[in-house]
């Protein structure tokens, strides 16, 4: 049921570090939209202060979360906020292993890349790299390091790094090496994808997730409320694209697009402009940062396999707060006993042979791909009892 009249919503993240998403000591990005009014938000944060005897100048999530009373506010928060705010949490190093996808592969296959959406090959994509990476493969490091010098600074230099001295059949055997053919095949798209983005002497940031999740979470919240008042916490990404937020404003018809067989909401319906403002001076962006920095610090220990009790009781609460499009691996992508990572692998080596031999990239891949489901049985049979590596 849509919530009548003007929801009230403010937002916040934790874990920002721009483009730079291989930041070993903040791996989880978080972002958070609490539905609460001002006058509300006010009252909480000025009756936690006097509860709890906080001298600070206003509630912080990420010093709450590790010391012992700060963990009672917080508890006290999600409880209050119980049913009214929704997150988001992407893994940051996944979360770059997804952007190497879009800005690598997709300028290639963009006129049937909803063919190949379809099957998940960008996350079979995306999965071993990530893979690799987190096996600690000096090689994917580079690759993504490459990758960002090239996507964030326009570094041509960095491009011609991801790219193999020259074509080999070793693209047949080794990941990396299939995936740097690839761009190397199809290096004059990728740099002409890559360099449309860049304005000269603006700052572009487009590897960053704090548009998108903040945009996300809006076409959530605007599918059960008639129109929205958003505050959020002064960002330079969020400055840098309030245009895409201001086409949103006044906009009563809801448009969906249907993805991977789902339809969702791609709009919603603003009052007014986003207001951008000082977290220290608006209690509701304060009770935003706590969920958005508790959100991080519970999947950063569930991550590392080190919950303790008071992550699990957030856990708890939190999980039924999730919005849709949290960037997070499924490693079942990447392991070559299931179907879907067989076919993949194909349809991956496939593409490199029409790129060399310049064919055309689309005609019968469907039924190869189909082809190569039936075939991933025998595969199993044949490799049964052999020491091989589910890792591709």
């Amino acid at each position: 049921m849509a919530h009548e009249g003007v929801l009230n919503v403010f937002c916040d993240e934790s874990g920002f570090t721009g483009n730079k998403l291989l930041d070993v000591e903040q791996e989880i990005f978080s972002y958070a939209a609490v539905a609460i009014t001002s006058d509300e938000a006010q009252e909480l944060v000025e009756r936690l202060r006097r509860d709890f005897k906080l001298q600070g100048p206003e509630l912080k999530g990420s010093a709450l979360v590790s010391r012992p009373k700060g963990k009672k506010i917080v508890t006290q928060i999600l409880k209050h906020c119980q049913g009214r705010y929704l997150v988001v949490a992407h893994l940051k190093p996944y979360a770059l292993a997804c952007k190497f996808f879009e800005y690598i592969f997709e300028p290639a296959v963009s006129d049937f890349n909803s063919f190949l959406y379809g099957i998940d090959f960008h996350r079979f994509i995306a999965t071993v790299i990530f893979v690799y990476f987190r096996a600690q493969n000096k090689s994917a490091e580079s690759v993504l390091e490459d990758f960002v010098q090239f996507a964030h600074r326009g570094d041509a230099n960095a491009l011609q790094r991801i790219f193999p001295a020259g074509l080999t059949t070793s693209y047949r055997d080794d990941f990396l090496a299939a995936a740097g053919t690839f761009a190397l095949l199809h290096q004059d798209k990728i740099k002409k994808e890559v360099t449309s983005f860049r304005e000269p002497g603006i700052q572009n940031w487009i590897l960053d997730l704090t548009t998108t999740s903040l945009y996300g979470l809006l076409t959530s919240w605007g599918a059960k409320a008639t129109q929205l008042e958003v505050t959020c916490d002064a960002s330079k990404p969020i400055k840098g694209d309030l245009i895409v937020f201001d086409s949103m404003i006044g906009r009563q018809q809801t448009a969906f697009v249907r993805f991977q067989n789902k339809e969702r909401p791609i709009t919603f319906n603003l009052k007014s402009p986003l207001k951008l403002a000082d977290s220290q001076k608006t209690p509701g962006l304060q009770i935003a940062d706590v969920i958005a920095s508790t959100t991080s610090s519970v999947w950063r220990s569930a991550y590392r396999g080190e919950l303790s009790d008071e992550h699990r009781d957030w856990q708890q609460m939190l999980k039924d707060h999730f919005d849709d499009d949290n960037i997070w691996p499924d490693l079942s992508y990447a392991d070559l006993d299931t179907p879907k990572c067989f076919a993949n692998t194909i349809i991956l080596q496939e593409l490199i042979d029409r790129s060399i031999k310049r064919e055309d990239l689309f005609e019968g891949l469907p039924d190869m791909y189909l082809a190569a489901l039936r075939l991933h049985p025998q595969f199993l049979a044949e490799n049964r009892g052999k020491r091989i590596s589910k890792r591709i």
